[in-house]
């Protein structure tokens, strides 16, 4: 048998998908009656008196974040926050030891911001959403000005004029915060999901003010809102990832370079040399052709076909009894080599591999 290899790429329905993707937007800090309240109790100590006094700030702004989210159920599996910006009402205090004051503070244009110092930030994924470690995540205050005076009784008067540039305040989230994740209206290319993030906040920080140690607790739970789009599949979302948005399915990078939309769904990267994913013939007395696919594995079904004449007509499925893996479409998530033996060769075979485009 003459055995001729040849490479098609072929363009068919769409696929099932079930995956999370990567999508970025900004997500709103809401207002409300009960929204974004954070608890600030400043704590002081001086010439053996230690008081505290605790009022309650309403903090605005927005966030950066990062998700993993399915397009189809919202099924959330990575939230990390990339910064933001975190504004907060100015608060004052009197802390006093009985009926007795013995100092006041006041804040001043206090803003900071959070992120997530190791990302990315995991998730348990819900039907509509997730949960996860809040302490994977982090608020800094670290602008704005706290001013005051120190007067203990039968001591001279501590003047506190400094600001949380100098002296930031930071902490982590605590215990579980939320995700929920709803599906909306979609492009093309792309599922808008409307994120609303629950992060529960409980940290105190220590600072030396002006030589006089004063502590800073912060209580409350952010929220946060905000429409970003999710890729519909990963072929949208492999072609984001590499700058490559729009890109026609059956183009490729350069001359010589294989087809985009092969590339992605036998799991290489864009610039893969069409030889790489060029089936090889393999003489022998039962023929046999052989393509090889990377350890990450593929990303979707490749459909194996055959033909003896090149005719549009004559264009067969492979028998799944032919290909190694038993298996045609071979799967997503294949890796290594997968051979293709022909026990009843024709006098001339081609063999051409599908790939659907999503």
């Amino acid at each position: 048998m003459k055995s001729i290899l040849i490479l098609i790429l072929g363009i068919a329905g769409t696929l099932p998908q079930a995956r999370a993707y990567t999508g970025t937007g900004t997500l709103n800090l809401t207002t409300g009656a009960t929204d974004n309240k954070l608890n600030i109790t400043i704590g002081a100590s001086a010439s053996g008196f230690t008081a505290s006094d605790t009022d309650t700030t309403t903090i605005s702004g927005s966030l950066y974040v990062t998700v993993d989210s399915n397009p189809q159920t919202g099924a959330t599996t990575v939230f990390t926050i990339d910064g933001g910006n975190v504004a907060m009402t100015d608060m004052n205090f009197n802390l006093r030891v009985i009926v007795i004051s013995v100092a006041k503070i006041s804040t001043l244009g206090m803003r900071g911001t959070a992120f997530t110092p190791l990302p990315p930030g995991i998730v348990t994924p819900t039907a509509n959403g997730g949960t996860f470690d809040a302490a994977q995540h982090h608020l800094r205050i670290n602008e704005g000005d706290i001013t005051g005076e120190i007067t203990p009784p039968g001591s001279a008067a501590t003047t506190i004029d400094t600001n949380f540039t100098a002296a930031p305040v930071e902490g982590p989230g605590t215990g579980t915060g939320t995700l929920t994740v709803v599906p909306g209206t979609s492009s093309s290319t792309h599922r808008n999901c409307t994120v609303t993030m629950l992060l529960p906040v409980d940290f105190t920080d220590t600072q030396d003010l002006d030589g006089t140690a004063v502590t800073v607790q912060v209580q409350g739970t952010i929220k946060a809102t905000g429409i970003i789009p999710i890729p519909l599949n990963s072929w949208v979302d492999w072609t984001i990832d590499n700058d490559l948005t729009g890109a026609g399915f059956t183009t490729s990078t350069a001359p010589g370079n294989a087809p985009l939309g092969l590339a992605w769904a036998m799991g290489y990267e864009p610039d893969t040399p069409a030889a790489v994913v060029t089936p090889v013939m393999v003489p022998g007395t039962t023929p046999t052709a052989r393509f090889d696919l990377p350890a990450g594995g593929s990303r979707a079904p490749l459909t194996l076909e055959q033909s003896d004449s090149l005719t549009t007509a004559s264009w067969q499925t492979v028998p799944a009894a032919e290909v190694s893996s038993g298996q045609n479409p071979v799967p997503t998530g294949t890796t290594g080599t997968v051979t293709v033996q022909w026990t009843n060769p024709a006098a001339n075979r081609f063999l051409r591999i599908k790939a659907n485009q999503p």
